[in-house]
């Protein structure tokens, strides 16, 4: 539950004390109806003493059955009203417990590397299921897979992908509805559409507003290329670094001009050689954790 969520609990608690029902109003409504009754029964021009006695008799007994019935609704209303009140209390110290252990956890933008608490597996693999949350992209969405750190249910990947080969991701986005959408692309980029930047800014930005334009209830993150080891990239894939920098700018103009959020998680790996496979492009396994902790705190889920 989110800070408006928290906010519409409060304010809905306020607008129910406009009007207060008071038990003992309605008791005395209720009596004064039956001694009418009772007084009628009573008058001389009425039944014989006989029937005056027994619906009397009966007035009373119904009184007492009524109040009573009258009196038990009320204790049960008031009773329910007060666990919802405790359950609203309950929901709205977890959602401030939640968020204070969001902020603590986040660290430092950046300081990464020694300020973000990383978050155990498991609880992003259910924080994942539980927010209806999905990372899509290239191998670096894999990644999590070939860890077995997320559901594989959770990911959408084509190892090696583009922006220009991996339509059906974003389709397949569309259909499974999600309410947050972690989208990383850029390492193959160069390969695909070498210097013509433009092109690239082009399909990304057609892509992001088809999502947006089917879901637009989704909150759309896309991420930043992070540092890699260009010294070994150099010898693996020289259009990547040529091209690095200008591809990993435009990454920043396309989540400007979409209106998506930008993820950047540079100062997690940036200067720890130890923190990459031997292609100086991918991490290693333990930092695609790190990685999806970022996403989920930047995201405050």
């Amino acid at each position: 539950m989110s800070a408006n969520t928290t906010q519409q609990i409060s304010d809905t608690h306020k607008k129910g004390q406009g009007f207060k029902f008071s038990p003992f109003l309605f008791i005395y409504i209720l009596l004064g109806i039956f001694l009418r009754a009772y007084t009628v029964l009573n008058t001389p021009d009425h039944a014989p003493e006989a029937d005056v006695t027994a619906g009397r008799a009966a007035l009373e007994a119904q009184a007492a059955r009524t109040i009573s019935e009258v009196a038990g609704q009320i204790e049960d209303m008031e009773q329910a009203e007060a666990e919802e009140r405790a359950r609203e209390a309950e929901e709205i110290a977890r959602e401030e417990a939640r968020q204070q252990a969001i902020e603590e956890g986040r660290g430092l933008e950046e300081d990464l590397y020694n300020t973000m608490k990383v978050r155990d597996a498991d609880e992003l693999r259910k924080t994942l299921v539980d927010n209806n949350a999905y990372c899509l992209g290239d191998s670096m969405v894999e990644g999590l897979h070939d860890g077995a750190f997320v559901n594989d249910s959770s990911l959408l990947y084509h190892r090696g992908g583009s922006v220009l080969n991996s339509a059906e991701l974003f389709y397949t986005a569309i259909d499974l509805r999600p309410s947050i959408l972690f989208i990383t692309f850029g390492v193959n980029e160069p390969s695909t559409y070498r210097g013509d930047i433009q092109a690239f800014k082009d399909r990304y930005e057609e892509l992001l507003n088809l999502l947006k334009d089917n879901l637009p209830d989704c909150r759309i993150y896309i991420h930043k290329m992070y540092p890699l080891q260009m010294d070994v990239v150099e010898q693996e894939d020289h259009n990547l670094y040529i091209y690095f920098d200008q591809y990993n700018q435009a990454i920043e103009e396309v989540a400007e001009e979409c209106g998506v959020g930008l993820i950047d998680h540079t100062t997690l790996i940036a200067g720890h050689d130890e923190l990459y496979w031997k292609d100086g492009q991918h991490p290693v396994s333990k930092v695609y954790v790190w990685f999806l902790s970022h996403d989920c705190y930047v995201a405050g889920i």
